[in-house]
């Protein structure tokens, strides 16, 4: 089936200011309009998590195999993104941890709405267009080997949220001035962030006359 609009999911950069491209390719002709969100920092949360002896997350296994975070989502942001992550970087020992991520639209409704499980501490999970509400976090350890001599793992938990009307200032899109049928285009991205030694998170939207259609993610390392 034809689409209007394809381009790449998402794209990295390096440093603290820079330059890249993408291509987008289109199946329509007429206008087109590519928006900027973020450039977000990161929240980091620091954590403790116990080893699961059986292996298998439960929520009851808060507090013995695994440790909830919550994070808040407001409509007045018009949430557009958002994403967890842990690093095997960021835990104090070679560490296999999980996360297991629940969605309350009120205290009364919470429903699970993903995981990552991968076999190191490598994990990631993300939310488009993520709905006002609590989002619940469980690291799951699944299995630990903490350097520091106890039965656990200390982790740091990552995480971005960035709105539909959400320009920091700190990135800049040239799009193509309009959409021809069949047509392969650049879009070019230029950032310039103050913060070393982190990494940002934003997107570009990509607009048509039926209106949003989607985004490509830009995230920065420097």
């Amino acid at each position: 089936r034809p689409v209007s609009l394809t381009a790449r999911r998402e794209v990295p950069g390096i440093g603290t200011s820079g330059t890249l491209e993408f291509d987008v390719e289109f199946g329509y002709d007429g206008p087109y309009q590519a928006r900027v969100h973020g450039l977000a920092l990161p929240t980091v949360i620091r954590g403790q998590v116990d080893a699961d002896l059986d292996k298998t997350f439960e929520v009851d296994d808060e507090g013995n195999g695994a440790t909830r975070h919550e994070f808040e989502v407001l409509e007045a942001d018009e949430p557009a993104y958002l994403r967890f992550a842990l690093f095997d970087e960021l835990t104090d020992g070679v560490d296999d941890l999980d996360m297991y991520v629940f969605y309350c639209a009120d205290n009364a409704n919470c429903v699970r709405i993903g995981e990552s499980g991968e076999e190191t501490s490598r994990e990631q999970f993300d939310v488009l267009l993520p709905g006002a509400g609590s989002y619940f976090v469980y690291v799951h350890g699944f299995a630990t080997d903490n350097v520091s001599g106890g039965p656990g793992a200390v982790y740091d938990l990552v995480a971005w949220q960035f709105g539909l009307n959400d320009d920091r200032g700190n990135m800049t899109v040239t799009p193509p001035p309009a959409a021809a049928a069949g047509v392969t285009e650049t879009v070019t991205v230029d950032w310039d962030v103050e913060i070393p030694g982190t990494i940002y998170l934003g997107a570009i939207s990509h607009t048509t006359p039926s209106g949003l259609v989607g985004l490509t993610l830009v995230s920065i390392a420097n």
